[in-house]
């Protein structure tokens, strides 16, 4: 070469470039570690999927993970000497999601009853509210405090109570939020509720549900036996009850 210089080439630039993103992804993740956020302010999506997938590397399914990383509890045995049988467990005080100043838009719900073929466009469906906590659940989900591992979570049993009027969902801010009830180590892996309730500006309760997800043991993964359905019950409406 000319003068005899030497031609390095795009690459330390781009390897520069890969490290400052990885760095940047890095304490992106890191920083959402709060119970609490206002609605527009929750992390992007891929921030969250990129932390799910953070928790999946060091955790299998059918596990129960206590908050000792690397300590767990295979499906149907003892978790520790305060649980009994080890069949029921409690969550942690942080499993729990808020969004608050959550803002339905009227557009999002013309959307979702088209998809679902809903008649009644003057009204809000029951089902509607659940759709509003993906982000919530999936911040629920990569917590380092929930004790099993986010892949391949089955949705096995759902229950829905309306308890107001849901319009009023699109007359002021609610406040949505998601926490983790409870963990049972069952014949096919570990079983979790996790609630959901909107939450009116007045703090009143509009909506509830709780979804029952199975987190399949080994043994079930390699037969490849269908999860049981049976925890879906009918949904309830006490403002329909109450007349009105």
């Amino acid at each position: 070469m000319a003068n005899g210089s030497v031609l390095i080439g795009p690459w330390p630039i781009v390897v520069i470039a890969a490290i400052h993103f990885t760095l940047y992804v890095y304490y992106k993740v890191r920083a959402f570690s709060e119970n609490s956020y206002i609605f527009g302010q929750t992390p992007h999506v891929a921030l969250i999927l990129v932390r799910i997938a953070l928790r999946v590397l060091g955790r299998e399914q059918g596990k129960l993970y206590d908050s000792q990383p690397g300590q767990t509890a295979e499906a149907g045995t003892k978790v520790t000497e305060n649980h009994d049988a080890g069949k029921c467990i409690g969550p942690s005080a942080d499993e729990v999601v808020t969004i608050k100043n959550y803002r339905v838009s009227e557009d999002v719900l013309e959307k979702y009853k088209e998809l679902f073929h809903e008649e009644d466009n003057a009204t809000v469906p029951l089902c509607f509210p659940e759709s509003l906590f993906m982000t919530s659940v999936l911040l629920l989900v990569s917590k380092p405090q929930f004790k099993l591992s986010p892949l391949g979570l089955i949705h096995t049993g759902q229950t829905i109570k309306q308890h107001e009027d849901l319009q009023i969902l699109l007359e002021a801010p609610v406040t949505l939020e998601a926490r983790t009830v409870e963990y049972r180590i069952v014949p096919k892996g570990v079983e979790v509720d996790i609630e959901m309730r909107v939450i009116s500006a007045l703090d009143q309760c509009v909506w509830s549900g709780v979804a029952t997800l199975l987190s399949r043991s080994p043994q079930v993964q390699k037969s490849g036996s269908a999860p049981s359905t049976a925890g879906y019950q009918n949904s309830e409406s006490d403002w329909d009850k109450q007349g009105k």
